[in-house]
């Protein structure tokens, strides 16, 4: 699971990037953010409570959009500009 940065410069919320539609249970539990938008143009991405400001980039303009498995899927395979913080493993273990 890759993990960003959120883009809002004093937010140090990390975001946790799912093909899972509702994200990664774990992560969620975590304190990670699963519900997020990100810019097409640029690469960035807001977690949810910093997209509420509003639809567009404030870097570029471009209407910013929501996640979806076949965009987690890109920037799980390195095909996205923005920098990925981290790659993470996270399952449960019953033992």
């Amino acid at each position: 699971m890759p993990v960003m940065q959120c883009g809002e410069e004093k937010c140090e919320q990390p975001i946790s990037v799912s093909v899972a539609p509702e994200g990664n249970p774990i992560a969620r539990e975590l304190g990670m953010c699963v519900a997020y938008v990100c810019c097409e143009q640029c690469g960035r991405f807001w977690c949810d409570e910093c997209a509420a400001s509003g639809s567009a980039c404030p870097e570029c303009g471009q209407a910013r959009t929501g996640p979806s498995p076949p965009h987690a899927l890109m920037v799980m395979m390195g095909h996205w500009r923005a920098d990925v913080l981290a790659t993470v493993s996270l399952t449960r273990s019953d033992s």
